[in-house]
């Protein structure tokens, strides 16, 4: 993102996922297969944004999954083509030194020439001055936690991702967008989207894999519900309300599949789920390019992604491990626990 500018970046790995997709969908051995799951998932590391939704409804016939993997392709080129239409970033072109085009795209996504003011608020901090982490006042509660600041002159060096994880003045940044990342993750939430009918089966034989196509509707439509509020209430409000209740509704999941109650089951877990969808679903992807300046947008964002799919990992691969221990209500504790945990941290540092 650094060298080559955002648009481009995201140009790019969306030809890697067409080109992984392609691969998958007609691959006839394994290593052809294993090429372009590599590909995808290379590309998934920097722009990931696939339709659950669809995937569940086709997958109701097994047959199906090269369809699957080819939309996934399709998807990817037809992204490519699209974010050729897609301006560079203003911002970023003011923190690389490039004055002439920032000026240029920000007319074309202000539609007005009249843009001269915005263009200086991206230049107005002292170079080489960064804000420090004891010297940022606490965020009140009618604050956007995501309220950009101003950016860097373009003479200011881009921040590296070892600096940005290092140098004292990025140290609350950083704890920031690796946190909101990590509580996205271990608050549970893939533990239902991976393995929501193996959760149900016990309890729903009949009606589980339904339950999780409704898993996956409600967290789409959910989302694009809470979008409507995001200019509206607080960034903090809504992070901390989702990660509370997400903690709290994994608890009342432990507790019903413990006493073997289906219909509490299902409801808790739709709860939960569009829990997730109002704040700890789609906030956290903002924090990095709202929160951290400019030239250190980049590393912020690898940071960020980094901690998701660490999360990631952690609960695809312990999940089925304590499940097959101890059985899943206790998977449900643990994360009742780990929503507490980051509900006090959230109340202290968001």
């Amino acid at each position: 993102m650094n060298a080559f500018g955002r648009k481009k970046v995201l140009i790019f790995t969306a030809l890697v996922f067409g080109l992984g997709g392609l691969l998958k969908a007609g691959a006839r051995g394994a290593a052809v297969f294993t090429v372009g799951r590599f590909l995808s998932g290379t590309a998934a590391g920097s722009a990931a944004f696939p339709s659950i939704l669809i995937v569940f409804i086709i997958a109701e016939k097994n047959e199906q999954w090269r369809v699957i993997l080819l939309i996934g392709g399709i998807i990817g080129f037809a992204q490519a083509a699209a974010l050729v239409f897609l301006p560079e970033s203003p911002s970023s072109l003011v923190a690389s030194g490039d004055m002439e085009q920032a000026r240029k795209e920000l007319i074309k996504i202000r539609g007005t020439p009249d843009v001269e003011g915005e263009l200086a608020s991206y230049q107005d901090k002292p170079a080489g001055q960064s804000e420090r982490a004891d010297d940022i006042e606490p965020l009140g509660e009618d604050d956007p936690l995501l309220e950009a600041g101003p950016a860097p002159k373009p003479e200011n060096i881009k921040i590296g991702l070892l600096e940005f994880i290092t140098k004292r003045e990025y140290r609350l940044g950083f704890m920031i967008v690796a946190g909101v990342m990590l509580a996205q993750q271990l608050t549970g939430i893939n533990a239902v989207v991976f393995y929501g009918v193996s959760i149900l089966h016990d309890l729903l034989p009949n009606s589980a894999k339904y339950l999780n196509a409704a898993i996956s509707g409600v967290n789409l439509f959910v989302t694009l519900g809470a979008s409507f509020l995001f200019d509206k209430v607080s960034h903090r409000s809504l992070l901390i309300v989702s990660i509370f209740m997400m903690g709290f509704f994994a608890l009342v999941l432990a507790i019903s599949i413990s006493s073997g109650l289906a219909i509490l089951s299902a409801i808790a877990t739709l709860l939960f789920v569009s829990s997730f969808s109002m704040g700890l679903g789609p906030l956290p992807w903002m924090v990095a390019s709202r929160r951290i300046e400019p030239k250190a947008v980049g590393a912020a964002q690898s940071t960020a992604l980094t901690a998701n799919w660490m999360g990631t990992f952690l609960v695809s691969f312990a999940v089925p491990v304590i499940a097959h221990a101890a059985g899943m209500a206790v998977v449900f504790w643990i994360f009742a626990a780990l929503g507490g945990i980051f509900f006090c941290w959230g109340l202290r540092y968001l």
